[in-house]
């Protein structure tokens, strides 16, 4: 059976936070023991502890842009063994922070999103839009395709369930029989995938054909 691998919301290199992994069990089944084990990375595990939550791990330190890797394994009362595999990222927020305050001007619906995290995807937005592009172009693309991400990742969702449910294409629904109708527009896009699937990424992709494009003929008669 292939370990499975999940993610921790960024963190700061000064940040001493806790986080919790909620370990699978099946109806009426306990754990016994656990070991929590980083794998890689400068991030120090302080502490960890176990409650019907799940399992709770106290992080601290790290380097900004690296990647750490932690495995939480468990044994249960039924008989079963298993493991998982977290990742969580570091990231400089100070670095970032005339960035996200922009950000943020541009894209006020991701305003109760942590920083840490709104930093991670401009930092990874740099990898896709380099220097390369037209200076112009560069901010706001990055902008963009850091706001695609976040929609992607559930960020961002302001207006609750209501909105959560209008993003996936909801146009109305009523309670007594289940009647849902969609949104023909909303579902094709995000049945398209890609950047076509949210209107930030949308908004990215006029920068990226500009940047991006086909081959351009300079000078000819």
């Amino acid at each position: 059976m292939p370990v499975e691998t999940k993610s921790w919301p960024p963190k700061t290199p000064d940040a001493v936070l806790d986080y919790l992994y909620t370990i699978p069990l099946d109806e009426g089944d306990t754990v016994t023991s656990y070991t929590v084990t980083k794998l890689a990375g400068t991030v120090t595990k302080d502490a960890d502890s176990r409650d019907e939550a799940g399992v709770t791990v106290k992080l601290s330190g790290g380097t900004d842009g690296e990647f750490n890797i932690f495995q939480i394994a468990w044994t249960t009362a039924g008989g079963r063994t298993d493991d998982s595999i977290v990742t969580i990222a570091v990231v400089a927020v100070s670095e970032y922070e005339p960035a996200i305050a922009e950000f943020l001007m541009r894209y006020p619906a991701f305003a109760s999103v942590s920083t840490a995290i709104i930093a991670y995807w401009l930092k990874d937005a740099e990898v896709t839009v380099t220097d390369s592009w037209i200076e112009a172009d560069v901010s706001p693309a990055r902008m963009a395709l850091a706001a695609h991400n976040l929609a992607l990742s559930g960020a961002g969702s302001s207006g609750g369930a209501v909105a959560a449910l209008a993003n996936m294409g909801v146009e109305s629904f009523k309670s007594a029989s289940m009647s849902v109708s969609f949104n023909s527009d909303t579902i094709a896009r995000t049945g398209a995938g890609g950047y076509s699937s949210t209107r930030y990424g949308k908004d990215f992709q006029v920068y990226l054909r500009r940047n991006v494009g086909g081959p351009r003929l300079v000078g000819c008669a």
